[in-house]
């Protein structure tokens, strides 16, 4: 979403998007590694296509569902050690 687009949201919603971000961004990095994050930012930029050359997922479907699983199994706390969210 391009920044003009996130300030016309209400505050509510972009507080919504900013936290799937943040889990979007929390997920890449702790399953899948540092090096591959910014690999895929860096290449995000200039290939549409860079959810697949980098981390592997046939398409944005794909993606979709690992990140959906990753959410249910960030929503039970209690199977979250506090080391998890700790960055290192």
């Amino acid at each position: 979403m391009k920044e003009k687009n996130w300030r016309g949201l209400v505050e509510k919603d972009r507080d919504i998007y900013d936290n799937q971000c943040m889990a979007m961004m929390l997920l890449l990095r702790k399953e899948f590694g540092q090096r591959n994050l910014h690999s895929f930012l860096g290449e995000n930029v200039k290939n549409p296509r860079a959810i697949q050359s980098v981390y592997g997922f046939s398409g944005y479907k794909e993606f979709d569902k690992n990140y959906k699983r990753y959410i249910a199994d960030m929503s039970d706390i209690d199977k979250i050690p506090d080391s998890y969210l700790t960055p290192k």
